[in-house]
């Protein structure tokens, strides 16, 4: 079989063939390739030592930068484009359901092949050999097939994030997992106790907004893998449906996951997890809609999009999970969404520097009286002009 693959990897096994090293194209490329699908990145595997990849690339006029070469990774740069390029390796014992003690350098590609995690992802190719497929990696591909790479136990034990990588492919790829996998999975998840909640939240990251999130959260579940990453997780689930139908967008899945929660352990969960505080304000903000109920207006929806700004889409669609009946108030958002009205106080038609003007002092509840005033402009957008504001400033004493 052959596989077309961009001229800059073509370069990159070029340069390592005319030193005598061999190379292959290894890993996630070559599974999507089977896929039908576009690689986002590739990664060359070589029999080459990490400085030996550094001294003849950089003979050869690329940039190297050793990014991993304690294990055996160099980055070259090729056309302006990165690749990976990864010594053949084997991994010692592992200690820490995570790391591997020592990392050993080796001339077989079996071996190299042998280490890795699921056999779709234990696949090399090179033009001279062709596809090496040592493990039926491409034959689980065409039976859209997660499974792991020899005794299931065996690799969570190593490196128990694989469980989690199990369940990422599976959503991305819309993948089921086999069974004797499945097990193994289950049986050593307490290894997840001891991975790392950055590690935890880059892995669940990519599969919440994988095609089949729903599927794989909920298999999670049932398999008693998703109270070990959130201890006392319960039935807070929604449905598999009503999880795929959600914008694959990671704040509105992350919200959805918690919505139904006790709202003490959504906060637990949330602040456990190494999200950056745009993304974790931005689930504190949609989970409002949990308690959060519109007024069936037009003034109501003006409100909620006062409330949620740039969210407000992604707040409707979690508002769909709750028993608010958003049928009869998607109508009153439409609408407004056609309308002229102040987003927030800072687009009112006047400002504080025009009520002290008209003999409003900053002691005598001019930010209450601004409050009032963007309250008014919301009921009727057409108030929103400086003259009519002012005015109302003037005549209406209970404003004051």
């Amino acid at each position: 079989m052959e596989f077309n693959y961009p001229e800059f990897v073509g370069k990159i096994l070029a340069v390592l063939a005319h030193n005598g090293h061999t190379g292959y194209i290894v890993g996630g490329s070559l599974r999507d390739i089977l896929l039908g699908l576009d690689p986002n990145d590739w990664d060359v595997t070589t029999s080459a030592l990490p400085e030996r990849v550094c001294e003849i690339f950089r003979a050869a006029g690329y940039l190297v930068v050793p990014t991993g070469i304690k294990h055996g990774t160099v980055t070259v740069i090729c056309d302006g484009e990165s690749v990976e390029v990864t010594t053949f390796r084997s991994d010692g014992e592992y200690k820490d359901s995570r790391h591997p003690e020592k990392v050993t350098f080796t001339g077989d590609i079996a071996h190299d092949l042998s280490r890795r995690d699921f056999t779709v992802n234990a696949i090399a190719y090179n033009p001279r050999e062709g596809l090496v497929d040592l493990f039926c990696g491409e034959d689980d591909i065409r039976k859209r097939l997660i499974r792991c790479v020899g005794e299931p136990e065996k690799r969570f034990e190593e490196d128990a994030l694989r469980i989690l990588r199990a369940f990422r492919f599976m959503s991305k790829l819309d993948f089921e997992i086999d069974g004797e996998t499945l097990r193994g999975a289950q049986k050593m998840r307490n290894g997840l106790k001891k991975v790392s909640r950055e590690r935890i939240f880059a892995e669940m990251s990519g599969l919440l907004v994988g095609k089949s999130a729903g599927r794989s959260l909920e298999l999670m579940e049932k398999t008693g893998i998703l109270p070990v990453i959130f201890e006392g997780y319960g039935e807070y689930l929604p449905s598999t449906q009503v999880i795929d139908r959600l914008s694959p967008v990671l704040s509105l899945r992350l919200a959805a996951l918690f919505l139904n929660a006790p709202v003490n352990m959504r906060h637990e969960w949330i602040n456990s997890l190494k999200m950056s505080n745009e993304l974790r304000s931005q689930v504190l903000k949609l989970l409002e809609t949990r308690n959060v109920r519109p007024e069936m207006s037009l003034y109501g929806a003006r409100r909620f999009f006062v409330r949620y700004g740039e969210l407000s889409d992604l707040a409707f669609e979690l508002l769909s999970l709750t028993d608010f009946s958003i049928d009869e108030f998607e109508p009153f958002l439409h609408s407004v969404q056609k309308e002229d009205f102040p987003q927030s106080i800072k687009e009112l038609a006047v400002n504080g520097g025009d009520l002290m003007a008209v003999g409003i002092r900053s002691g005598e509840g001019l930010g209450e009286l601004l409050e009032k005033l963007f309250d008014a402009a919301l009921r009727d957008p057409s108030l929103n002009v400086r003259e009519k504001l002012l005015e109302m400033t003037k005549s209406h004493k209970e404003f004051i």
